[in-house]
């Protein structure tokens, strides 16, 4: 069986009155044997640590940009990655992978098109857990 491994970036800014400052880790992670991904960011912590101790202060916000979390997996993430005290902290989980499809329908030509993109689904079909959206790209 071969071993995957998987890319964790990291980037933190700091806005300061004189310009944006930022600070990045990058890190390799790569699966326990048997399993074939890995979705919970190993020694979250330490890193979110080294990353706010470069600015000799604590943001008073963090916001995480995720993907390949499964559907099942997202409270894992956030009892995992969540847990801080200071500073509040926002997931942004991204799916790329789902069998969700949206279209149009004109009336005139009974036929269905793509939507547009920026379109953003936000009732009736997302998960009420959450604050869930569809974001169409393209």
């Amino acid at each position: 069986m071969h071993t995957i491994e998987y890319i964790v970036f990291f980037l933190a800014l700091a806005e300061e009155l004189v310009g944006t400052q930022y600070a990045d880790r990058f890190v390799q992670q790569y699966c326990s044997k048997g399993k074939i991904s890995v979705e919970i960011i190993k020694d979250l912590h330490i890193y979110v640590r080294e990353l706010l101790h470069e600015f000799s202060h604590l943001s008073n916000k963090l916001v995480f940009y995720r993907a390949g979390v499964d559907d099942g997996s997202f409270q894992k993430v956030l009892d995992n990655e969540g847990y801080n005290e200071l500073p509040k902290i926002c997931f942004t989980i991204v799916k790329k992978h789902h069998n969700t499809r949206f279209f149009t329908w004109d009336k005139q030509s009974n036929q269905t098109h793509n939507i547009q993109p920026g379109t953003v689904v936000g009732t009736d079909i997302i998960s009420p857990n959450g604050f869930d959206c569809y974001l169409n790209s393209s």
